[in-house]
């Protein structure tokens, strides 16, 4: 019967990677939406101000 408990072992170590891999992936989906997001605020908010600058 141990053979068959190291067997289980790997499987669930498998598993975990699998999931853990696919969190990873949402997770950089996730962040790079954030980023972009306020990248994009920031990069609104310089243009709106430049082109303050140049109504004065």
């Amino acid at each position: 019967g141990t053979r068959e408990k190291e067997g289980n072992e790997e499987e669930v170590g498998k598993n975990m990677h699998g999931t853990l891999h696919l969190f990873g992936e949402q997770l950089d989906d996730t962040v790079e939406k954030e980023v972009s997001g306020i990248i994009k605020d920031l990069v609104e908010h310089e243009v709106e101000r430049s082109a303050e600058e140049v109504g004065k």
